[in-house]
């Protein structure tokens, strides 16, 4: 614990919040990822598959300003407490035995005018929690943030917006296309306004659009449609991101929305 808040993990916010566990401090199962948020340009560290889409789909929510990921429950002496109330085993570090501090998966900060608030996320597979240790420990971290007054809740992949998640693995990758070297400020410039036209027309598919674009400007194959990627990705267009983007059909921009236009 000592060597964690001396590393400054649990601390911080935003570009620079370091996690209290990274995945090289945890067993895995394969399916630990580190992810690039184009909301900070951190690189998050998550612990399963379910996260990672939980992270793309939380970033589709209005408002929403930090994510801190593997947040630390800090007050060891409160959560043992907590745990001996509840007449349950408070979690242990698997070597040694001792008590370890509990962590919270996401903690989302959103804001609304000069207001911030938070949220906590738990985000389990659904078949988890049928699981009485697994409920044990989220009952310890329940009574933990409802001590604070901040809202907790959990999140399965019974609740993903699949659509949203779909869309967000699509875009991101081209978040960073400019600061990549990929492409200059100016070309992005160019091959948008060689494109809103025909998009605002809506007569053909996405691809038909950008291939015809490409053609025109004497791009490399995909390039247009890359800039589409990009330009949806840091909400420059915003679409219904609840709608699946279906490249052979065409792209409806929306006339406002804000960032993603996306309900939370």
């Amino acid at each position: 614990m000592a060597k964690r808040q001396s590393e400054g993990r649990g601390q911080g916010k935003g570009r620079d919040y370091k996690p209290w566990l990274m995945i090289h401090d945890v067993p895995s199962l394969g399916l630990a990822t580190r992810m690039k948020s184009p909301l900070n340009g951190r690189t998050y560290h998550l612990m399963s598959q379910l996260e990672a889409d939980w992270l793309y789909a939380f970033h589709a929510m209005p408002g929403l300003c930090d994510v801190r990921e593997q947040f630390p429950l800090f007050d060891l002496e409160e959560t043992l407490e907590i745990a001996t109330s509840l007449c349950v085993p408070h979690p242990a570090d698997p070597g040694t035995k001792e008590p370890c501090v509990a962590t919270t998966d996401f903690v989302l900060t959103f804001t609304s005018g000069p207001h911030e608030t938070e949220t906590a996320i738990a985000v389990k597979p659904s078949a988890d929690l049928s699981s009485q240790r697994t409920l044990e420990k989220l009952e310890i971290e329940r009574c933990y943030w409802s001590a604070r007054n901040i809202p907790w809740q959990i999140l399965t992949e019974k609740e993903l917006p699949r659509a949203v998640v779909k869309n967000l693995r699509w875009v991101y990758p081209h978040i960073d296309l400019v600061q990549s070297g990929s492409f200059t400020a100016v070309e992005v410039v160019r091959i948008r306004s060689a494109l809103e036209h025909e998009l605002e027309l809506g007569r053909q598919s996405l691809v038909g659009v950008t291939a015809a674009c490409d053609d025109r400007l004497g791009l490399k194959p995909g390039a247009a449609l890359c800039v589409v990627r990009h330009l949806i990705g840091i909400g420059v267009w915003p679409v219904d991101l609840t709608v699946e983007i279906d490249p052979r059909k065409p792209l409806n921009l929306m006339n406002n929305g804000g960032r993603h236009a996306a309900a939370r």
